[in-house]
């Protein structure tokens, strides 16, 4: 339940971490993996929430893009 609360702050954190993290990624200073990892992690914690508030297509969704984003992640590290 206090994760709950928390979440939109988490939420809010990682999608500035995703921003950063791309902008680092255009100048060639980061992995460009890493952004796509931060977007999964997004992707995961909107489920999360999607899945507390019952809103269960929302849930699927949000799950199906994270393991998308993953596996894409995945396949640009080969």
């Amino acid at each position: 339940m206090h994760m709950i609360k928390k979440l939109p702050y988490i939420q809010f954190i990682i999608g500035l971490l995703s921003i950063v993290t791309f902008i680092l990624a255009t100048f060639h200073v980061l992995p460009f993996v890493l952004t796509v990892f931060f977007i999964a992690f997004l992707n995961f914690t909107f489920a999360f929430g999607a899945f507390y508030k019952r809103l269960y297509h929302s849930f699927v969704l949000g799950i199906m893009l994270g393991f998308a984003f993953l596996i894409v992640g995945m396949v640009l590290i080969k």
